[in-house]
Formats: C-alpha cells, structure tokens, sequence
C-alpha cells in the first residue's frame, strides 16, 4: 500500500516538475531581441522581466535543466517496472542473469515495440499519430476517425505489449528463467495483454484529452488572459501553472491506472480499490475544465470556429471591385487588371480568419469588439480585420485611424504604420501621428526604431527631431554605416504634386477612385494574373497596408491631384466597380491610351501631371 501510494505521489510530482521545465524551455525560446523593437512601457517590462527570469545564466539552467530531466524519466521508469512487477527489487538483482534479462525486457518494452509500430506505420502508410500531448495547433479541431482510432490501437498495442514483456504474469516473471511456459501461464499473460491494452487505450483518450483542453487554455491565455496581442510575462506565468496542472494530473491519473491495473497478481478487490483514485481524478479534470470551457465559450468566443462566425459576418465577400494598374511600362504585357474581392483577412497570435468587407460589415467588426470589454479569442483578429478592411476599402483615412489606434495594442500594425509614416503626404494630422510614437513615457525606442523614426521625420522636414534620434541611436551603440545618409544636406521636398484625368470611353463613372502607391512592386502583381483572387488579395493588401500613400475619388470631369507628397517613385491605380470596368473582360478588347511611365518626384521635379488616360473597350 505505502509502495503504491509513493509511486502515485512521485509521479505526480515528476509531471509537476515537467511542466514547470517545459514553460522554463518554451519561455527562455520565446523572449525576443527586445532592444531592436518599438515598445510600450507595459510590454518592455514584461519582456525584461522574461528576460531576467528564463534568459538568467541560461547556459547553466539548459544543462541543470537536461540532468533534471534525465533523472526524473529515470526515476519515472524504475517505479513504473516495479510497480508493473513486484520481482523487480535488490535481493533479485544479485546474479548477472537476472540483471541481464531485466534489461532486455525493458529495452524490449520502451525501445524495440515502439520502434516497430513507428517503423510499421511508415512502411503502410497509416494513419493519425500516437496520442502522448503531442500539442498540435490544428489536430484537435480536425482529427480523422480513423487517425483517432489508430491512436487508441496503437498506443493499446504498444502497452499491452510492454505488459505481456515487463509484468510479473508476463515473460519477465521472477526473473529465473529465459524461458517461459506459454501453457501454464497462458491466462497470465493474456490477463497482462488485456490490462496493458486497457491502460494504453485509457492514456491515448486522456492524452487526446488533455490535449485539446490545453490547447484551448493556451488560446484563451494567448488572445485574452495576458492582455496584449504580444508574448507576455503574465502569459507565460499562466501557461505554466495550466502546464504544471495538466502533466501534474495527466500522470497523477496514468499512474493510478498503472497501479490498479498492474501486470502483477493482485485481487480483484484490490484492483477496484486502486481504481478509485484514477477515476475521481479523471471525474474531477473532465468537470473542471468542461465547465472553464463553458464559461470561457460564453464569455471569450472559445467555442466558435472562426472570426465570421464569432462576429456573425459572411466570410467570402459577395462583392467585387476591379484594379487596373496604371502604368506604361506594362505595354507588351498582360494587362493589369484584377478582380477584388471585398474580403479580407484578421490574424492574431492563434487565431485568423477572413470576413466580407463593407461599411456595415465594419461597423459590425467595431461592435463586436465593443461588446467584449474583457476581450474574446478573436478580439485582436477582429482588430486587425478592421484596420486592413477600411485600406481594402481604400479608406486610407479612417485606415490610418484605426492602425494608429490599433498600433498601442498591436506590435505589428505599429511596425508597419512607422514603416508608413515615410511615405505618407506631408499633413499635420500624420506628423501628429508619427510625434505619437516618440513619447518617451508611453514607448521604448529600440535602436532599429530609433534610426527608422529618424528617416521618417526626415521625410517630414523635421531635421532637428531626426538629429535628436540619430544623436539617441549613436548613443546606443547603432553603427555609424547605418546612420550615414539619413540627415540630408539640403532641403527636402513636402509640396510634391501628382494630377491627371482618367476616362472610361470618353466619360467619367462616379464609382471611380484612383490610389497612389510608392515604390508599388508592380511585377509580382502582374505575376498573379490569372492564378486567383485570393493570391491577388494576400499579396496586394499586403502592398496597400504598407505602399498606399493616397487615395482620390475622381472629380466630375475625371480629374485628381495628389499634393504634399514627398521625394519618390509613384504608381497610380484605379479602383472600378466590377459592373465599370470588368476583370474577367478580354484584355484584348480593352485599349489604354495616356498611360503614364512611372512617377518619379524629386526636388527638381516637384510636380507631374500624367495627363488623361482614357479607357476604352471595343
């Protein structure tokens, strides 16, 4: 009783100390080159303070934490075999041969077994995987039956092989003999099949258990409880007590399934004893995290699949706009027109998703979030939806307010707004935007971000404030190679003007917009020609979060004028309503005439007008 009692408690204390080790791992792997980024306050503390815990001598703690490992798996199998076989103690170890045989047995049972069925799974190809927390990200929601039900063979097959080899009704026995008497132990050893395959079954359903209930923690963590859409100390803290919980009760419960359904000759009474302390512990998890999993689904979305679904929004768009590139330089090639779904895509640290994008559908996605104060799993996801839905609108403004906004939460539309703000049109309410980010008591300025908010007041004119930054990014130890360049010699331009007129057969539709990019890279969207939409849409909203420097709704008579713009290449693209101008017309019954070259503004060549281009379908 006291042996079995001890084995249960020491192997609930080696899953505790795996889980701590295993986030100690996860989370010295996670803390990033901090210094290089832009950072709140919040989020610069936090990463010091992963920084300081898991990166602390992380040399030493690797090594310690390896030896830690090898001695809690060692200590884990020599209380399994003697639990499995109460043969197993000194007084038997004393003659070479019973040493010899038992180490055969176990190499057998842990080495040669599972080598075979990995081996016979390659060669016929079966499905699905061996269910021991394998954290796969996507098996839990879409697991074939039949990958579910190789799981329970196998892992039913591999233990109740290791029982038949290892227990004391098996071939191991009493460890007299390498021989064994198949006829008078012939209900021993199907006894210690049936109750290892029992077990194995048992562990693979608790492991396919387990996982998805830790997987659906690790999302609620992620997306909610560690409150940024970054990594986070905090979530670190909650991943490793759900970590330490979950391999902490996993082999509390294994190891009592091990104990009450041992391979040794034990009573049925003593069996159905033992029994009760797996099946309350089994009651108990199934409850608990059942009824998070209930409250988390109410609360944070957790039961919903997808974005579309959470906010209640189609997900493909049933809409289009067609984009005509405006360039001479395509002569020659396939015209650049494309079909625009009015669709985009939100993703976030665990969750993604696509939702149909227009006005109503926007303000839908603003009060979604406005209805979970305490956030939801696709918070962040509907987040970043909404402020690449209004640019896939080609409402560069209201786009630049959610991503300003959007930028103190989200690491990644902040990158991209800095990386913005040096081609923006030289406006008082986008220099308010850039000065946001140099609040010395709202941001860390890490050194790259240092030398990029340099090149983007440059683009401003703001010299001084650009030396200040360079002055703060040599300070820091940034290369002076890598801030040679930045502050010109002269002036620079702020005034630059682009105008032009654009016609369809001679007139001017009113659902025309046109939209200046810089530096657009033209070629890899014409590569997109005819291979679908929805590459199309990935790689040109991609170009119109970070390129789009303008948008113009085209006057009565066709004409636009882009001002204030800065030193640059610039495209200019026309947006159509797909009953305007059709994508899937034969682009040899369409003739461009008036297209443009590529824009080029400088400081000698402060304005450009492209002329008319005008439109015409045979």
């Amino acid at each position: 009783m006291k042996k079995e009692t001890t084995y249960i408690t020491t192997m609930t204390v080696v899953g505790l100390i795996a889980g701590l080790l295993l986030i100690y791992i996860l989370a010295a792997i996670a803390v990033p080159a901090y210094d290089n980024f832009i950072l709140t306050i919040e989020e610069y503390e936090s990463f010091r303070s992963m920084d300081k815990i898991f990166l602390y001598r992380s040399d030493y703690i690797t090594i310690i934490a390896l030896f830690v490992t090898i001695a809690l798996a060692i200590t884990a199998l020599i209380f399994t075999i003697r639990i499995l076989n109460p043969n197993i103690k000194l007084a038997n170890l004393n003659k070479p041969k019973n040493v010899l045989k038992l180490l055969t047995a176990v190499i057998i049972a842990f080495v040669a077994i599972p080598y075979v069925m990995a081996m016979a799974k390659e060669l016929l190809k079966l499905p699905g995987e061996w269910a021991f927390l394998t954290f796969n990200l996507d098996r839990p929601g879409g697991m074939t039956l039949s990958g579910f039900v190789y799981g329970l063979v196998s892992n039913g097959l591999v233990v109740g092989l290791a029982w038949l080899i290892l227990g004391e009704m098996g071939w191991l026995g009493d460890m007299s003999s390498w021989r064994i008497d198949i006829k008078a132990k012939r209900s021993g050893l199907i006894r210690s099949f049936i109750l290892g395959a029992i077990v194995g079954i048992l562990q693979a359903l608790i492991g396919y258990y387990s996982e998805w209930s830790f997987m659906k923690y690790f999302i609620v963590v992620n997306e909610v409880l560690d409150g940024t859409a970054e990594t986070s100390f905090s979530g670190f803290m909650f991943l490793g007590v759900g970590l330490m919980a979950l391999f902490g009760s996993f082999f509390l419960i294994v190891s009592g399934l091990v104990v009450a359904l041992s391979p040794a000759k034990l009573s049925g009474q003593y069996r159905k004893e033992k029994v009760l302390i797996p099946v309350i512990a089994i009651v108990f998890v199934v409850i608990t995290t059942l009824a998070y999993y209930s409250y988390a689904s109410a609360k944070y979305d957790l039961n919903k699949e997808s974005l579309s679904e959470a906010v209640g929004l189609p997900e493909k768009a049933d809409e289009f706009k067609t984009i005509l590139l405006l360039r001479k330089d395509l002569e020659g090639k396939d015209i650049g027109i494309f079909r625009w779904p009015l669709e985009v895509e939100g993703w976030a640290m665990l969750t993604s998703g696509t939702v149909a994008v227009s006005e109503t559908n926007l303000n839908r996605l603003i009060s979604y979030i406005d209805e979970h104060p305490d956030g939801s799993v696709y918070e962040y996801t509907a987040k970043h939806a909404l402020y690449n839905g209004y640019y896939a609108l080609w409402d560069i403004e209201r786009g630049l307010q959610w991503q300003h906004k959007l930028s103190e939460e989200i690491l990644l539309a902040r990158i991209i707004l800095i990386n913005k703000l040096q081609i923006l049109p030289i406006t008082d309410k986008n220099l308010e935007y850039l000065r946001s980010f140099i609040d010395e008591n709202k941001w860390y300025l890490g050194n790259k971000y240092l030398v990029r908010l340099a090149k983007a007041f440059v683009h401003f004119g703001e010299i001084d404030e650009a030396r200040r930054l360079i002055g703060i990014a040599r300070d820091a130890g940034i290369e002076e190679e890598e801030l040679e360049g930045i502050i010109p010699d002269g002036p620079v331009l702020k005034q630059g003007i682009i105008t032009g007129r654009i016609l369809i057969n001679g007139r001017s539709p009113e659902d025309l917009k046109v939209g200046l990019f810089s530096d657009l890279n033209v070629d890899l969207l014409l590569s997109y020609i005819g291979v679908g939409s929805e590459h199309l849409q990935s790689s040109f909203l991609n170009d119109i979060n970070i390129r789009m420097v303008d948008v113009r709704d085209l006057s009565g008579n066709g004409s636009f004028t882009f001002n204030r713009l800065g030193e640059g290449d610039y495209t200019t693209v026309l947006m159509a309503g797909d009953g305007t101008i059709s994508a899937g017309a034969d682009p040899s019954m369409i003739k461009i005439s008036g297209l443009p070259d590529k824009i080029l503004l400088s400081l000698n060549k402060r304005s450009v007008d492209i002329g008319t281009v005008n439109i015409e379908f045979k």
